[in-house]
């Protein structure tokens, strides 16, 4: 799972270097560029464009016009930023004003007494604190280990984090995945290394100061600690559990859930079937002759989409590094045009695939097993076991562990049986 965890962190951090070449390979008209040690816009200084900078030390005090990106290890907004502000590094304080939005992905993000952001703020890394005082007037997305949201956020809140403490306005809907609790050896190490963060107790807690317009969702394997003076207007939500309710409204919204579930898999399975009924077949036909070899072949569907994920960006990087060194500026445009573009279809095409595809043939599998053991001479066609299949996996994925287990197992068959899919026999019927 850590390795897991890295592989994606390098993969983002990958893309975002990927979106810094698409700024460099642009004619730099207007574009502001400083790279050294020690980056400083003193207050009165205005930039009309965008500004880039990369260094070890970055500071700006003034007006920027446009956007910022922003690559170092120590990075401070007391300016205005009239555009968005995109950074990668180790800490990143803002104490002035971002008119857009801001994407973080680093250590340490800090949001002063002072501070406005009127636009979205995501960030991924270990510590997120939003002071007493500080404003984010859009939603707030955080990913890492903990969070301290003293502040205001015009907004929702979304997040999974292992530690996090509500004691600010949010307006919307908090929806939070609160880890379990890490070894004292490992939370004490972080703690000494980073003087510079809060240290903030394992689990969720809800202060007195607290106010969610909202409702609260949170997983966790322990109860939140909820002050009895914070101001909850919205329902509270544990894993599914609606606190201070009888059981009937739970019973009907997980039938409503389960529902919308088996209308979206049947349309999108019915218009499937219609319009490539051939290839679906297929696929069920690989599933169900080619079992094994379909999910060794899934197993190296993974490994191989992870690769690619990194190696796309990273090798487009890489061209433009050199592109830059040889002076190819419309070369440089190009390939990094074509490496994004291959990696967005590349992440589409994945998320499509795996989110519809495998659970209509398996579906259609399911249901057609079920058929022949009642008549094995039924002429069984596409719909209805398709339709019965469907009901069958809708009611085992309802189950929490069966559907962490099928999910998988599904996703590794349906991706290995699309690979699998060129050597297997095209004449097999079902």
């Amino acid at each position: 799972m850590k390795k897991l965890k890295k592989v994606v962190f390098g993969f983002f951090l990958l893309l975002f270097i990927s979106l810094l070449s698409v700024v460099l390979a642009r004619p730099s008209f207007g574009d502001t560029f400083r790279i050294g040690e020690n980056v400083f816009i003193p207050p009165d200084e205005v930039i009309e464009g965008d500004l880039i900078c990369l260094g070890h030390s970055i500071r700006i005090d003034g007006l920027v016009e446009g956007d910022v990106i922003a690559i170092g290890m120590d990075i401070q907004n007391n300016g205005t930023i009239n555009g968005n502000l995109w950074v990668a590094g180790q800490r990143l304080q803002i104490n002035g004003f971002v008119l857009k939005e801001i994407l973080f992905i680093g250590q340490s993000l800090i949001l002063g007494p002072d501070s406005l952001v009127k636009g979205r703020v995501k960030a991924a890394g270990y510590s997120f604190e939003l002071k007493p005082g500080a404003s984010i007037q859009n939603d707030a997305r955080f990913f890492g280990y903990q969070a301290l949201l003293s502040g205001n956020i015009g907004g929702s809140f979304k997040g999974a984090v292992r530690a996090i403490i509500l004691d600010g306005a949010i307006t919307g809907n908090v929806r939070v995945k609160v880890g379990a609790t890490p070894r004292k050896s490992y939370r004490r190490i972080h703690h000494v290394k980073n003087a510079r963060m809060p240290y903030v107790e394992p689990g969720l807690f809800v202060g007195e100061s607290a106010q969610i317009g909202g409702m609260l969702f949170y997983e966790s394997h322990k109860a939140a600690r909820i002050d009895p003076k914070a101001n909850l207007e919205g329902r509270i939500i544990q894993d599914g559990k609606i606190f201070g309710e009888t059981f009937g409204p739970l019973i009907v919204g997980f039938g409503m859930t389960n529902l919308n579930r088996f209308l979206t898999y049947f349309i999108f399975g019915i218009l499937l079937f219609w319009l490539f009924g051939y290839w679906m077949r297929r696929l069920a036909e690989t599933i169900r002759h080619h079992t094994l070899a379909s999910f060794l072949f899934g197993v190296g569907a993974i490994f191989l989409i992870v690769f690619l994920l990194c190696a796309v960006p990273a090798l487009t990087v890489l061209l433009s590094i050199l592109s830059i060194m040889m002076s190819l500026t419309g070369v440089l445009l190009i390939l990094v045009g074509i490496g994004l573009l291959l990696e967005i279809v590349l992440i589409i095409g994945f998320l499509l695939y795996i989110a519809i595809i495998p659970q209509v043939v398996v579906s259609f599998l399911i249901g057609r097993k079920v058929l022949k053991k009642i008549n094995p001479d039924w002429n069984v066609g596409r719909l209805l076991p398709f339709t019965l299949g469907l009901i069958v996996y809708v009611f085992l994925t309802s189950i929490p562990i069966v559907n962490y287990i099928l999910t998988v197992l599904i996703t590794i068959l349906g991706l290995g049986a699309l690979l699998k899919l060129r050597t297997a026999n095209p004449y097999v019927q079902l």
